[in-house]
């Protein structure tokens, strides 16, 4: 079953989604408070069965004549040609480490 972990999130904490259903709720939970909002993807790493994939961030918060920018890093995993698990992570370290690669 696909998991999708937001690890040490803005609000809230840590929050865990399940199957695909539980994947687009993560991004609508992520997308609501931007009136506009774009990625810009910088950097990607694979290394066995999963893809660390980094992100430049541009968006405007609800509310807000001010474009935000700020990094996503994400850990993509595949099993059996299959998406099974997505790791959002605050810095590109913490991704790394839980990827288990030498920084």
């Amino acid at each position: 079953m696909l998991r999708c972990r937001v690890h040490d999130a803005f609000a809230g904490g840590e929050q865990t989604y399940v199957g695909v259903t539980g994947l687009r709720d993560a991004w609508r939970d992520w997308l609501g408070p931007w009136t506009t909002y774009r990625q810009e993807v910088i950097e990607v790493i694979e290394g066995g069965g999963r893809v660390l994939v980094r992100s430049r961030i541009f968006g405007r918060p609800e509310g807000s004549d001010q474009e935000v920018k700020s990094e996503s890093v994400g850990v993509w995993s595949v099993r059996d040609r299959k998406l099974s698990r997505v790791d959002f992570y605050p810095t590109r370290n913490d991704a790394i480490r839980a990827m288990g690669l030498a920084q």
